[in-house]
């Protein structure tokens, strides 16, 4: 549980940083630095959806799966 909290806060990070640096890059004209803020965001905002969506699905997944393979081996 610590730990999804962590991966969480982590892509959170991510999200706030990308856009901080989005937005001071465009205010100073330098479109590079503001995409590369822009993409920043966007892996930090995958990152979040990930583990905030989809880390239980697939611990469950797994755990089926091992459940599964002990049933019928």
């Amino acid at each position: 549980m610590e730990r999804e909290r962590v991966q969480r806060l982590i892509g959170a990070a991510m999200i706030g940083l990308g856009g901080i640096q989005a937005v001071f890059g465009s205010m100073n004209g330098d479109l590079v630095f503001a995409g590369f803020g822009i993409v920043y965001a966007l892996i930090g905002g995958r990152w979040f959806w990930i583990e905030a969506y989809h880390s239980d699905t697939i611990s469950i997944h797994i755990e089926y799966t091992v459940y599964y393979e002990r049933i019928h081996s």
